[in-house]
């Protein structure tokens, strides 16, 4: 005799409940099985101690890397703390997709906003993108002397609010200890 055509399985809900899922083709079947093994994976990943070390370790380095290269890297080894940041951009970029992929909890909450703040400011780490928006040209008159003092008590001030900003970058030490 024909088996009926829709089979009822459970998937994992938040919170422990399970929802029951109509699954009418074993095309869909086979979907379902691979979509949750394709997660399962992905939590694995993200759950591993070397996932975590790794974001340990971009955590410190965006934390003290731009005091190590001020104070004890010469100006020649820039370049190399550049492309550092930059990975560790992209390494948070990818995390925070992740955990939004796989916890519907952390999508929109503070955490979320936390870490998508602290990582856009890394930007700001990157010497290219910084010197990009600093006219380089020669000073000519007193006006742009004038500016030019101005534009450097802007920056003294702007340091006191980035020294804020690094502050909030430690919030991302809380997804070193696992989102849940």
């Amino acid at each position: 005799s024909n088996m009926a055509q829709s089979i009822n399985m459970k998937a994992p809900m938040n919170m422990g409940r399970m929802r029951t899922l109509s699954v009418s083709t074993p095309a869909e079947q086979e979907e379902l099985r691979r979509r949750y093994h394709s997660r399962r994976q992905l939590k694995r990943v993200v759950n591993s101690i070397y996932y975590g070390i790794a974001l340990i370790v971009c955590t410190f380095y965006v934390l003290f890397g731009d005091d190590l290269r001020h104070f004890i890297c010469s100006k020649s080894t820039d370049f190399i703390f550049y492309i550092f940041t930059l990975i560790a951009i992209v390494f948070f970029a990818v995390d925070i997709v992740l955990l939004c992929v796989l916890y519907s909890s952390y999508r929109w909450s503070l955490l979320f906003w936390f870490d998508v703040v602290s990582t856009l400011t890394l930007i700001f780490d990157l010497g290219w993108i910084v010197l990009g928006m600093i006219d380089t040209g020669a000073v000519a008159d007193y006006g742009k002397i004038a500016r030019g003092a101005r534009s450097a008590l802007l920056a003294v001030r702007a340091s006191k609010y980035l020294a804020v900003v690094r502050y909030v970058r430690l919030v991302r030490i809380s997804n070193c200890f696992k989102f849940t």
